[in-house]
């Protein structure tokens, strides 16, 4: 998981925050390269940071489980604009 967010998640990239499995939190774009602050964070992994513009804070609920369990997970592009697309 840590691999994939320092070299695989890039500028422009799309994210989904989600809480739980089936609730968007928040959608936004990615806007600069991951980086590490010893002075953020309580531990060690919370210091490893991932700059994002919000570009949407709206909770968005659904009926069945629409996310899996891993923490970082690659969505193609049709299924993460179907996920966020307004009701």
């Amino acid at each position: 998981m840590l691999a994939m967010f320092w070299f695989e998640i890039r500028p422009g990239d799309g994210i989904i925050a989600r809480a739980g499995r089936k609730r968007i939190a928040g959608v936004g774009i990615v806007r600069g390269e991951p980086y590490y602050d010893k002075n953020i964070g309580e531990f060690a992994y919370g210091s490893n940071i991932l700059p994002v513009h919000w570009d949407s804070v709206e909770e968005k609920v659904f009926r069945e489980l629409v996310f899996p369990m891993h923490t970082i997970t690659e969505l193609k592009e049709s299924r993460f604009e179907q996920l966020t697309r307004r009701r």
